[in-house]
């Protein structure tokens, strides 16, 4: 294996991160942003959530770039399992962060 099949997946995601980046949703939709109840709210929220998890989805990036290197040196598990593994608990760290903020948006109102 080369090392761009495992970093095709992180190519792809920094240009679906950069996209979602420097073209955010306009306002509150069901098909594109960070779409949860909480988010959905309000458009102060939807913003924010939207401004936030963007944020974190390019670190997502840059931390997957950095494991799939490491994997393609060490050769931890297959590109593709280890890529939805890395991937899948960085979305769920992403969804933690940002529902803990709106909480706390919430609780200082």
């Amino acid at each position: 294996m080369y090392l761009k099949d495992y970093l095709l997946g992180p190519v792809l995601m920094l240009i679906i991160g950069l996209l979602y980046y420097f073209f955010p949703p306009k306002g509150i939709n069901s098909v594109y942003g960070y779409r949860t109840p909480a988010a959905m709210k309000n458009e102060r929220n939807w913003e924010l959530s939207n401004k936030w998890a963007s944020q974190l989805f390019l670190v997502l990036v840059m931390v997957l770039f950095l494991f799939c290197y490491l994997n393609y040196r060490n050769k931890y598990m297959g590109t593709a399992d280890f890529f939805l593994l890395v991937f899948l608990i960085g979305m769920g760290t992403i969804i933690a962060i940002v529902e803990f903020k709106l909480w706390k948006l919430r609780k200082e109102k």
